[in-house]
């Protein structure tokens, strides 16, 4: 089988479970890897109907802005039997696999109206699918109880700590509540809730827009989006040990610039491309 090939399937499927799903006028193949669904980059191409070649090349080019293993994962050729039993084999340099995050972080480039419904139907059919019951030997419930308990664990332990953190922090959200009671401004956590944003989500649209950056630890906002009056920075002391620490904060003007952007950036994906 030659690596990228349209003839995606596996060896053997549960019983019952579709192996393929129709996109648009193609059946593709469903791949999984570490627990979740991923692409090809030759299943990007036959899908979009991109001469053979395209997504790599894309791809290449906004490599940098991806996270590995978060965006995409490198398969190496080590693990190539467990991949052939998609029929996709693995060459010797490795297997880029696509996430969902990193499919649309490559077909923005793909801007025309089969990219859009494709990539819908992608989204909503095949990435984001109710997952089918899988039957799990007494090895694989025991190690989830005992993953389960870890959690619990580890739960109880950073609410504790949690807990100890706001303590500490206690007079500083004070003093930042009282500027935005007094002045109308909102913290980054409290426009995310206003926009019903996922905040990670939501703090990387202000990183690719070149809203707000990490400076010596802190998320700032660039020079020109201050002078433009979409934040002020606030400075305050810690009175329980006297250190010197800051906030951004969104102005009036700044929440209502910043959710036209994040309205246009939901209601078409492609626009994120462009600078705000």
């Amino acid at each position: 089988m030659e690596e990228g090939h349209s003839l995606y399937r596996q060896s053997s499927p549960s019983q019952g479970q579709s192996t393929t799903i129709a996109i648009r006028d193609h059946q593709m193949s469903i791949v999984e890897y570490q627990g979740q669904r991923v692409v090809t980059l030759a299943m990007i191409d036959e899908v979009h109907k991109r001469p053979k070649g395209t997504a790599k090349r894309n791809f290449n080019k906004n490599k940098t802005t991806m996270i590995d293993e978060e965006d995409y994962f490198l398969v190496p050729h080590s693990q190539k039997y467990e991949i052939r039993t998609f029929g996709i084999e693995v060459p010797s340099r490795g297997l880029i696999l696509l996430t969902e995050s990193g499919y649309l972080m490559l077909v923005k480039s793909l801007n025309d109206d089969l990219a859009w419904k494709v990539y819908r139907q992608l989204v909503k059919s095949y990435f984001r699918h109710a997952a089918a019951p899988a039957e799990l030997s007494r090895l694989e419930l025991l190690e989830m109880a005992l993953a389960s308990e870890r959690e619990k664990i580890q739960a109880i332990a950073e609410r504790d700590h949690a807990i100890s953190d706001l303590e500490a922090a206690k007079p500083a959200v004070e003093f930042f509540d009282s500027y935005a009671k007094a002045d109308g401004l909102m913290t980054f956590r409290q426009v995310a809730k206003l926009l019903d944003a996922n905040e990670r989500e939501f703090r990387r649209f202000l990183v690719d827009q070149r809203i707000m950056h990490l400076l010596n630890g802190e998320w700032t906002p660039y020079q020109p989006r201050i002078k433009a009056g979409y934040f002020k920075v606030k400075i305050g002391i810690n009175e329980r040990n006297n250190h010197t620490f800051k906030q951004a904060l969104f102005t009036p003007k700044g929440i209502e610039w910043i959710a036209g952007l994040w309205r246009r950036r939901m209601e078409d994906p492609f626009s994120a491309r462009g600078r705000a």
